[in-house]
């Protein structure tokens, strides 16, 4: 059901998405894979409140689970919880294995970069977004970043 309901929603047809998540969850209420796909697709309808409870499940399953680590912290920073987001962009980098997809990696850089930048610490977003290129360089975004920091600095 989890698959079908991703591969749905990578299809762009999250309704139909949602009643397999909703399945899913149903059948396996305390899998953190399953309750992430379906904040993910929540988040996809513009259901955010729902969304952010459904990574919190998630997190709460598996603590240790990064991409639910990672979506959690992307919606506290979306509504403008940087703290929290931080904490949870942070554990979720810790927790990325190396073998992790290097698009996912590099996005939770970015994202904690992004959040650290809000918060004014140009110095700790400026490691993160340089850990981004180590990984990938060519990934969108990052050679923005670090040229807008290094603008910003009068570099």
């Amino acid at each position: 059901l989890n698959t079908l309901a991703m591969t749905l929603s990578w299809a762009g047809k999250n309704t139909e998405a949602l009643r397999l998540c909703e399945a899913a969850v149903e059948a396996a209420p305390r899998t953190a894979e399953v309750l992430s796909q379906y904040g993910r697709v929540l988040e996809k309808l513009g259901r955010d409140e729902e969304a952010e409870q459904a990574y919190r499940r998630a997190v709460e399953a598996d603590p240790d689970d990064s991409e639910a680590q990672a979506r959690l912290g992307g919606a506290l920073v979306r509504r403008n919880d940087l703290a929290g987001g931080r904490s949870c962009l942070e554990r979720a980098v810790a927790l990325a294995p190396d073998k992790a997809p290097r698009a996912f990696r590099v996005r939770i850089r970015l994202q904690l970069g992004d959040c650290l930048l809000a918060q004014g610490d140009a110095a700790a977003a400026a490691r993160e977004y340089a850990e981004a290129a180590r990984i990938d360089a060519d990934f969108p975004g990052v050679r923005d970043r670090l040229h807008g920091l290094r603008s910003a600095a009068g570099e």
